[in-house]
């Protein structure tokens, strides 16, 4: 995982030496999203596009279950609002709810041992691997509003 925000976070981008995140990285800098929908944008098929979301926070025990990918990397960056985003490491302890779904590149867990929260504010960026397990959508300190960019990048093009 890697979590940093757009003014600051360009150099360890620049250091993953891949041309997708960097132009995720791009395409945050240079776009104007509120002139686009809520919707799936396809730049290059089955390896790189992203989804424009727009959802109120919930509670702790009302939110997203923790998930993980195999085939791509997440890359999340908030556009305004804030929520609160648990993560925790693919090798801990876990209870899986949904198996592995190929198709959807998402399996879900019940329970994840050693999850760790943190505040996801707007102007920031956090990249997800395989290796991470992560739920976002939770509220800090009262419901809010978000609005955010979710790419998906595939591993090994």
């Amino acid at each position: 995982m890697i979590l940093s925000s757009i003014k600051s976070g360009i150099n360890q981008v620049s250091n993953q030496n891949n041309k997708l995140l960097l132009s995720a990285i791009e395409i945050i800098k240079n776009t104007d999203f509120s002139k686009l929908n809520e919707d799936k944008n396809i730049i290059d098929e089955g390896i790189f596009y992203f989804i424009l979301a727009s959802y109120i926070t919930k509670e702790l025990a009302d939110a997203a279950l923790p998930e993980s990918h195999k085939k791509f990397i997440d890359l999340h960056y908030i556009i305004s609002g804030k929520e609160k985003i648990g993560y925790a490491d693919l090798s801990n302890p876990k209870v899986i709810s949904a198996k592995y779904d190929n198709e959807k590149d998402a399996e879900f867990y019940s329970y994840v041992a050693n999850e760790n929260f943190f505040i996801f504010k707007e102007g920031m960026f956090v990249f997800f691997y395989p290796e991470d397990i992560h739920r976002t959508g939770i509220t800090v300190d009262k419901l809010e509003s978000v609005r955010k960019i979710i790419f998906k990048i595939k591993l090994e093009i």
